[in-house]
């Protein structure tokens, strides 16, 4: 069994998957099944956890970049700016895209 020496972070356990990614138009794309504990009480996905998962995954996507053109120097990091807003109520078992 191999066992991680990182902290699981918010949002890293709830199934969200990379589909795809293009380093040069600086895209990626993101797949999760939506879940009972991913939608609030008014129905509709949590916008925090949505904003998280991208936040965190496009974080590692930099890193792991930046590791690959740079190997002996400190990997690249930052933080995105977002704002989500969701525009229906969701049920438990959607599949989204992020």
């Amino acid at each position: 069994m191999t066992t991680s020496m990182l902290p699981e972070m918010y949002g890293s356990s709830v199934g969200a998957h990379v589909v795809d990614t293009d380093i040069e138009n600086g895209t990626m794309r993101l797949k999760m099944r939506v879940e009972a504990e991913h939608i609030t009480t008014s129905g509709v996905l949590d916008e925090g956890l949505v904003a998280t998962i991208a936040d965190n995954h496009t974080t590692f996507l930099l890193m792991s970049h930046s590791l690959s053109v740079q190997p002996d120097q400190m990997p690249i990091s930052v933080s995105i700016c977002l704002t989500v807003h969701t525009m229906a109520r969701i049920a438990p078992g959607t599949d989204i895209e992020i």
